[in-house]
């Protein structure tokens, strides 16, 4: 009973929930993938399979920091692709710079990030200015590094909801003086000031279910929905609350077997290119005598250049309503059509 038989080289576990919108029973099944990724671009199933995460694993406290991978199993359905980079940003052929751009390309869909020196706001008659980036070898890709934070000046604190844990968030201009600014930027949307408005988040990493607008997505939990779908999702509950990449990193038609480019994001030459793996998973879950044939989609792509190495998450699932005591296990079978 709720067993799996895996016959793939890659990490496997399951999930027996809710449907989010009926409350019906799912059996859902996930697989992880993880590849080596060598300095010519071939890559290699490790050796070492990164487990199933049923919850996120944080840098520090839940509260007080940004996630570093996210569960595997919280999603029940994603539309789209979510891709992940945990990284570091690096000086072209380990020179220290000031600022350099770094990015991601797989296939068509293209992000491009600035990433600058450890700087600070200043003022001098009455003027406020950016003081001049210290020179760098590498800074860490991360939420810490990027936009938000609290402004706690004089004892009101205040949060910023898209990114509790950045920094350079400040109320009003006289809050801004001594402050850090962020490392990471958007290329055309350098930080002109303390306010959330005119700043946008800017990292590779995954979004916190916490943080804002993904926490937006998360739909009403009111006294309506006490009395009428508890413990039910409410119902302006929207699974775009599952995607927990960046917007502009939830792609669609990723499949396997796109080219990757990654710049500045590994030491010395700074360049690195390699293709997707092209894997088809079949899945046949016994429930009762009956045997059901399923295929699964792919959830999260995580690239992890300081390794080098590649996750790939797929997901599927099956109902199981009324059923649940019922489902014995999932037989699990891959093809590797391209590595």
């Amino acid at each position: 009973m709720w067993n799996l038989k895996n016959e793939t080289p890659f990490a496997a576990s399951y999930a027996n929930s809710q449907n989010y919108r009926t409350g019906g029973a799912i059996w859902r099944v996930a697989v992880k993938g993880t590849f080596d990724i060598s300095p010519n671009g071939s890559l290699g199933i490790a050796e070492e399979q990164v487990e199933v995460l049923s919850s996120p694993r944080y840098r520090d406290e839940e509260d007080n920091s940004s996630i570093v991978y996210p569960g595997d199993l919280e999603a029940q359905a994603k539309d789209r692709v979510d891709v992940l980079l945990n990284a570091h940003a690096y000086a072209p052929q380990n020179k220290k710079a000031k600022e350099i751009s770094v990015g991601v390309a797989i296939d068509k869909w293209v992000k491009q990030l600035k990433v600058i020196g450890d700087r600070r706001w200043d003022s001098s008659l009455g003027i406020m200015f950016q003081t001049d980036p210290t020179p760098f070898e590498k800074i860490p890709i991360i939420y810490e590094n990027a936009f938000g934070g609290v402004d706690d000046f004089k004892e009101e604190e205040l949060f910023f909801e898209g990114n509790p844990v950045g920094k350079g968030y400040a109320k009003s201009r006289s809050h801004r003086i001594g402050q850090k600014l962020p490392n990471i930027e958007y290329l055309d949307q350098p930080t002109k000031n303390g306010k959330p408005g005119k700043n946008r988040v800017a990292g590779f990493g995954p979004i916190c279910a916490h943080w804002a607008p993904r926490f937006n997505y998360g739909g009403t939990y009111d006294e309506k929905w006490r009395e009428e779908r508890f413990p039910l999702n409410p119902l302006d509950f929207n699974r775009m609350f599952y995607q927990c990449a960046p917007e502009d990193q939830q792609i669609r038609n990723i499949f396997g077997g796109e080219k990757v480019v990654l710049l500045n994001l590994t030491p010395g030459v700074g360049y690195l290119e390699f293709k997707l793996p092209d894997v088809e998973l079949t899945f046949h879950t016994k429930i009762k005598r009956n045997i059901i044939q399923h295929q699964a989609s792919l959830h999260t792509i995580l690239i992890e250049p300081d390794f080098p190495r590649l996750q790939m998450v797929w997901h599927t699932s099956v109902d199981c309503h009324n059923q649940e005591r019922d489902v014995e296990r999932t037989y699990i079978e891959c093809k590797i059509h391209k590595l």
